[in-house]
């Protein structure tokens, strides 16, 4: 893979087949096959937004970074209104993504189990449905 500009021949030894290296001709970027994490997140975060719309997506990435969240301070850290919020947290925990549970006044929401894996799904994952 690093042998210099030219295509290199080893004849090898008595224990194994001569070998043609070629010189690499991509990029390190796309030779190093180390994932880079903030660029998975991203691709994450795309996918999801395609699945649940933008909003929705953000309001789940928020209940499962700080479970107990209020439906208020959704709509604060969501810059949407407190009616747009509530609507969102009923949708997600309609589709059992998040649980919600009222605290006087105050609707505290966290993430479900189905919720957070959805979250940490690889953004490339395929599944196995209708095989």
């Amino acid at each position: 893979m690093f042998c210099g500009q030219q295509p290199r021949l080893h004849l090898g030894d008595a224990h194994g087949p001569p070998v043609l290296a070629y010189p690499l001709t991509i990029g390190p970027a796309v030779a190093d096959p180390r994932p880079d994490p903030q660029s998975h997140r991203r691709q994450q975060a795309a996918a999801l937004a395609k699945v649940l719309g933008p909003t929705r997506a953000m309001i789940l990435r928020t209940v499962a970074t700080m479970p107990g969240v209020t439906t208020t301070d959704l709509a604060t850290r969501s810059r949407i209104s407190l009616a747009s919020a509530s609507e969102h947290a009923t949708t997600l925990r309609q589709a059992r993504l998040i649980t919600s549970r009222r605290d006087g006044n105050r609707i505290h929401h966290h993430p479900t189990t189905t919720g957070t894996v959805l979250l940490n799904a690889p953004a490339n994952a395929t599944g196995t449905m209708g095989r």
